[in-house]
């Protein structure tokens, strides 16, 4: 650890060494001194009681202010020693503090950054559970009509919804009765798909709001699902153009028809609302992070 004491109270410190070095040692070498002096000079053996006092009387007036003055001039370096201290134990307590202080910051950036990470990773997977499920719907057999069925790419949404004059075809070749069987079909598995996709997108946001980099989630996670949208929605437009106009067409199924095909557009908006979104936010924290 390095040391950090302050110059001028170590200067200090040392000052009152020598002057306790000059009280503790050469004060009773002056003491002596006087002594001697005092015996060579004034003793004329003791005779009374006065010649006793005279000679306290010596070593008082003199010894007294010398080790008086000493001792005033120990205190106040002592005093001031002790303050500088106490001002240098405070300082290195503060600075005490605000390493602590930096170190609990330093602690919870870790741990919220430790947190996110976690939060991002349990979002990923439950977009990929989404993409997954959405792909599983788009590719169910839908409940149709057995008879007939000329779209030769399968009975799919996706394949019977696709833009063809083959899928057009299969729409008019249907009696009133199995062409409301094919809309309620066509209409359930649609809201399926949307509800699946609108809970990506409010997964989507949920990844925005952590304002990190959404590394665990790939481009391609969702564009293929919004590919796909895009598909059968053109798909459902296709049938809205070929249906709408049967005088059989229950006013009932068609209006949850055209309902689910509003609910379907409004997900794959918010869902490609929400994809831009983050990979714009994951772009500005890259740059931000460049620049630091």
């Amino acid at each position: 650890m390095v040391d950090k004491t302050n110059p001028a109270t170590i200067d200090e410190r040392t000052t009152l060494q020598k002057i306790d070095f000059v009280v503790t040692r050469a004060a009773p070498a002056a003491i002596a001194i006087l002594f001697i002096f005092y015996f060579l000079n004034f003793y004329d053996g003791v005779k009374d009681q006065s010649s006793f006092g005279a000679f306290g009387d010596y070593f008082g007036g003199i010894l007294n202010p010398i080790l008086s003055f000493l001792t005033i001039i120990i205190l106040v370096y002592a005093t001031r020693l002790q303050a500088k201290e106490l001002e240098l134990t405070r300082g290195e307590l503060r600075e005490t503090k605000s390493i602590h202080r930096d170190n609990l910051k330093l602690q919870k950036e870790v741990l919220q950054e430790q947190s996110n990470q976690h939060a991002l990773k349990v979002l990923s997977e439950k977009l990929e559970v989404h993409a997954s499920k959405f792909m599983e719907i788009v590719n169910q057999p839908l409940l149709l009509p057995p008879e007939p069925v000329h779209a030769k790419r399968g009975k799919h949404l996706v394949n019977l919804l696709s833009i063809s004059k083959k899928s057009g075809r299969y729409i008019e070749l249907l009696d009133d009765a199995d062409l409301n069987e094919y809309i309620r079909s066509v209409s359930l598995f649609t809201e399926m798909a949307s509800l699946t996709m609108s809970n990506a997108a409010r997964d989507l946001r949920q990844v925005s709001k952590l304002n990190i980099p959404a590394t665990h989630i790939p481009d391609q996670l969702l564009m293929r699902p919004l590919s796909m949208m895009h598909v059968v929605e053109n798909g459902l437009r296709l049938l809205d153009e070929r249906s709408n106009q049967r005088p059989g067409l229950n006013s009932t199924t068609y209006g949850e028809f055209t309902g689910v095909l509003h609910e379907l557009g409004k997900a794959k908006q918010l869902l490609t609302y929400e994809y831009n979104d983050v990979r714009h936010r994951q772009l500005a924290i890259y740059q931000e992070n460049d620049r630091g």
